[in-house]
């Protein structure tokens, strides 16, 4: 079932392909059902034509059905030095009286960045949201040392009904 118009190049690179084929495998879809789920996600029949800009349609979709892979390599979203002069994100937090220090809301931000099924797609996003909805704060910074004990037990809470191990 080879389209005879297909230049044998792909959008996606080969470790990309592998992973999408690891899922079909590992969902126990037929040839049919994935090709179905593919055109219905992407409009394309065959991961080959499948560009980068469809993967996190398909992540969700896969995610949905019960997979748990990547299709890209893993990053954890987080950038730890993300300032061109060297400083760690939320340095500036160190020393405030009754709340975290920098490195207390790094490890937050990281554990929840680290949950699958919640940041896939934008994990700076789902983390302030994951805060507004549950505790009513618009931004990390404006934890104080109570509300940070409580939504580091709700980040343990979802790590163990997720089966992560600390």
């Amino acid at each position: 079932m080879t389209d005879p118009n297909h230049k044998g190049v792909s959008p996606l690179d080969r470790n990309t392909l592998a992973r999408l084929h690891i899922a079909r495998k590992e969902l126990c879809l037929d040839e049919d059902d994935y090709r179905d789920l593919l055109e219905r996600i992407t409009g394309k029949r065959s991961a080959r034509d499948i560009g980068p800009e469809s993967l996190p349609a398909l992540q969700k979709e896969l995610r949905r059905i019960g997979w748990n892979g990547w299709l890209t390599p893993r990053k954890s979203g987080i950038q730890t030095r993300p300032y061109p002069d060297g400083r760690k994100k939320y340095e500036d937090m160190d020393n405030r009286p009754g709340r975290p220090t920098g490195a207390q809301l790094r490890m937050l931000e990281a554990r929840f960045v680290s949950l699958k099924g919640f940041a896939d797609i934008n994990p700076a996003a789902a983390f302030r949201q994951f805060l507004q909805k549950r505790f009513g704060i618009s931004h990390v910074k404006l934890l104080d040392n109570k509300t940070y004990e409580a939504a580091l037990s709700a980040v343990k809470r979802l790590e163990h009904e997720r089966g992560v191990k600390e």
